[in-house]
Formats: C-alpha cells, structure tokens, sequence
C-alpha cells in the first residue's frame, strides 16, 4: 500500500506519508521474518538458519543499489518503483499460499502458561552490541566511498570497497551458521568478528597492506555479528518472549542506524575531515563490543 501510494504521489507531503507507511510495514517484516526462523528452527540448527537467512539484507541492498539505479538510466522513478510494487505483490502471494507456522509449537504455546516479559541485563547487553554493529556499519557505508575516493579511487572503485561490507557476507554467513551449529560456540565467534573489525578499522587508515585487504576484512568481521546477534536471542529470552526480544534488537539497530552517520560525520566536522580519527573511534567501539559481549548469560553455552 505504501509502495502504490509513493507512485502516485504528487506532493511531497504524500510521498512522506507513504514512505512511513512503507517504513511501517518493513519495521513489522524485520521483526516477523527472524521470529519466524525461531519458531522453525530448534537450538541445534538455528546457527545454520540464520547463517542463511542472514543473507537476505546484503544481498538485497547489493542486488537494489546496482539494478535501481542502472533502471534508473532507461525509466523514471514511478516505473522503478512498480517494479518493486510487483516483486513485493510476488512475495506477498508466496507468503499467503506457502507460508506455514509449525502447528507443534502453536499448541504448546497455547497450552503453556506465559509469564510476564522481562527485560533483562543480556538482552539489554545483546541489544547493546547490535546497535554499536548498526551504527558502525551505517557510519563506514556512508562515509567508506568518500573515504576510498580520498585516494584517487574512482567513484566506482570507491563504491566497490565500500560494498565489500555488505558483499562478503553473502558468501560466507551460511558457513558461519554451520560452524555455530556444529560446535555449540556463540558469543566466542562474535567476539572474533569485533577483533577483526577492530583491527581492520584501525588498520585502514595506514599503509599497513592494501585498502583491498582491508575492506575485505571489515566485511569478514561483520559478517558474524547477524548470525551471532539472532542465534542468541533465544537463548536469553523465553520462547513466548522472542518476539519481544526481536522488538528490542530492532529498536537497538535503529537507534545505532541514527547515531552512527551523524556521530561519524560530526567527527569529521570537527577535526577538519580526519578520517584517521573517525576510523578509530569506530576501532574502538569494536573493542567495547568484545566487553559487553562478557555480560550476555546464555541458557546453553559452551565458551
């Protein structure tokens, strides 16, 4: 609805209205989708589901950044949008006729007594973590290109290194969920993505190996946070609190997704354009990550 009515706008007042409805709508998928993996998928192989499932957003924002704009060249705006409007109605239909909620879980959650949702000191740690990994992945894909152009990359090339945060979790998310799934650690893989994350973002600032290199492995280090963050939801919250839980996380991403450009951006406001400075800030909150991650009590863990 959102979607049809941003097409036929010709105010800008409506395009924001629809674009709110749209946002509306996304905010309830981004917390349905996952809580729909949990209810599939036990303990023993959410790590692989959610390896796979956490493909979805780079894969979609490399898919949408590159064809968009390339329609963008041949067809105006409104014909691109009606695109999406038929990709989203396919989706739409699938989930209608194919989608299925296991009736196992729906009957004992049924026959269970509920009690009241807590918020708890992991689930507050874990939402902690997912918003510092928001906020520096927003922070590096805004400013990354102009970072990379800094020297003399063209735009394109620029663009691409930028990309490689989102470009390499496509290939190796599933492979993480498996490993996860095959030997029982959690936080212990999370903790590796910080560190590479760290030094990578501290790294990329010097002449210490390529920009190449380096990009690469700030993709590597953040493709752990997704599969790590919604792998150990469930084991800090009750399963009738996992949609709770997802709401937390979600208001956590958007609230790091806020700060993190404008506090990136500001820094760069007052030192002159230094992104030395601005990487390692983003360094240290990486570091940070790794000390809260030391607060998140699972259920069942092997560290």
């Amino acid at each position: 609805m959102g979607l049809v009515g941003f097409s036929l706008s010709s105010s800008y007042i409506l395009l924001l209205l629809y674009r709110l409805l749209s946002g509306a709508g996304a905010t309830i998928l981004v917390i349905l989708a996952p809580l729909l993996v949990t209810m599939h998928f036990g303990r023993k192989n959410i790590g692989t589901a959610m390896g796979i499932f956490n493909i979805a957003v780079p894969l979609g924002t490399v898919v949408s950044v590159n064809l968009f704009g390339y329609l963008g060249l041949f067809m105006n705006w409104r014909s691109v949008i009606g695109i999406i409007i038929g990709f989203v109605s396919m989706v739409l239909l699938v989930v209608i006729f194919f989608l299925i909620i296991p009736p196992r879980k729906v009957e004992k959650e049924s026959t269970t007594p509920k009690s009241r949702f807590k918020f708890g000191s992991s689930l507050a740690f874990l939402g902690v973590v997912w918003m510092i990994v928001n906020g520096q992945l927003l922070a590096y894909t805004t400013f990354g290109s102009q970072f990379f152009q800094s020297y003399n990359m063209s735009i394109q090339e620029a663009g691409f290194l930028t990309s490689m945060i989102m470009l390499v979790p496509i290939f190796i998310t599933p492979f993480i969920g498996v490993i996860i799934d095959k030997t029982g650690h959690k936080k212990i893989y999370l903790l590796l993505g910080f560190l590479v994350m760290a030094v990578a973002l501290f790294s990329i600032v010097t002449t210490w190996l390529s920009l190449t290199f380096w990009a690469v492995a700030i993709g590597i280090g953040f493709s752990f946070a997704p599969v790590v963050v919604f792998s150990v939801l469930p084991d800090v919250v009750k399963p009738e609190h996992t949609g709770m839980g997802l709401a937390v996380l979600t208001a956590a991403s958007n609230l790091g997704i806020t700060i993190g450009p404008v506090g990136f951006g500001s820094i760069l406001d007052m030192t002159s354009g230094n992104f030395s400075i601005g990487f390692q800030v983003l360094s240290m909150f990486s570091v940070l990550g790794i000390f809260i991650l030391f607060g998140i009590k699972q259920n069942t863990e092997r560290l």
